[in-house]
């Protein structure tokens, strides 16, 4: 069919475009019906390449907002990081600050409780001079025994003025590994800082 319209040495579509040239843009409908295939074809790649594009559009569209979702889902984990972080380090701040006064603590008490038994000492050291003195340091029992025929009270009260004083150098021993103990803990919470 096709051949009876077409010049030798044309194609189908050379044949389409000289017609469509020479009668203007109204080409008439034999023009039309006879190079169907080359208007298909030419219809056919238009739309290919509509739908390549569209295709392409969509899946930078798709890429995009999958890059914003991320980056929005990576800056909430990193704030919730963030906070976690702080949280956290408060609590450590807040249970140094707890073990730093109860050390403090146990250093005045261990101080008190070394004046207690340094004051103790002197008081039995006191007695221990006036009873080498002869002077008793209490009235004299009711029993009427004198102090001098008794027991060796003057020893036995020297033997427990050397036990103070042993336990009051154990207890000056004991202030300095808390202070020691606290001088390492400050110098851990300055480079944690």
């Amino acid at each position: 069919m096709s051949g009876d319209l077409e010049p030798a040495g044309r194609t189908s579509a050379q044949t389409l475009f000289a017609s469509v040239f020479a009668k203007g843009l109204g080409a008439s409908a034999t023009v039309v019906a006879a190079n169907w295939r080359g208007l298909a074809l030419a219809v056919g790649a238009a739309a290919s390449a509509a739908c390549i594009g569209g295709l392409l559009w969509y899946g930078a569209r798709r890429y995009e907002d999958g890059y914003a979702q991320a980056e929005t889902a990576a800056k909430a984990q990193a704030t919730r990081l963030s906070e976690q972080y702080r949280a956290r380090e408060a609590e450590i701040q807040q249970n140094v600050e707890k073990s730093h006064a109860q050390y403090r603590q146990r250093i005045a008490e261990t101080q008190s409780h070394a004046a207690d038994l340094d004051h103790d000492v002197e008081r039995l050291r006191q007695q221990l001079d006036a009873l080498r003195r002869g002077t008793p340091p209490y009235p004299a029992a009711v029993t009427g025994t004198d102090a001098a025929t008794g027991p060796d009270v003057i020893g036995v009260i020297a033997a427990c003025a050397g036990r103070y004083e042993d336990v009051a150098r154990y207890a000056a021993g004991l202030s300095d590994q808390v202070f020691g103990l606290q001088a390492y803990i400050q110098g851990a919470l300055a480079r944690a800082r």
